[in-house]
């Protein structure tokens, strides 16, 4: 293994204005993040995510979701890979997202955080018919993650 350069990694996802990219330690604290997310928080820039977690950024409902997923990549070494979710779009809505997270590792394969991606669908919002459907569905998957992680 060897050291990598964040902020190289982030310019590259700067580019990806339907793409979340984020880097986490293992208590869950923002490293790196793209300013796609940036914006998703309602932040205005990667300095003020750094060092929080989802509960300081997201609203509580998505954040404990987001949280139970990195306990599982962090503490069991699951790979989560296309798992349809509910995320916040730039403009502060609820929109539907395919995400991935990786364990990090350090050179000891002692894994030392995550590092994921969120591709937005551009699924119906809250206020589509279909909406309360595809939540369901959503639901079901994030209750079966652990199981098929584990």
């Amino acid at each position: 293994m060897f050291n990598v350069e964040l902020a190289a990694i982030e310019t590259l996802f700067d580019a990806l204005s339907d793409v979340a990219f984020f880097v986490k330690d293992r208590d869950g604290r923002y490293l790196a993040a793209n300013h796609t997310l940036v914006r998703r928080c309602g932040l205005r820039s990667k300095q003020e995510l750094a060092g929080k977690t989802v509960l300081e950024v997201h609203p509580r409902s998505l954040a404990q979701t987001y949280i139970a997923q990195d306990r599982q990549v962090i503490e069991l070494g699951c790979t989560i890979r296309q798992h349809l979710e509910l995320h916040l779009y730039p403009n502060r809505r609820h929109g539907w997202c395919l995400t991935h997270k990786v364990p990090l590792r350090d050179e000891a394969g002692a894994i030392v955080g995550l590092v994921g991606t969120s591709h937005d669908l551009g699924l119906a919002d809250d206020h589509h018919p279909v909406y309360r459907q595809i939540a369901g569905i959503a639901s079901i998957s994030a209750s079966t993650t652990a199981s098929r992680c584990a």
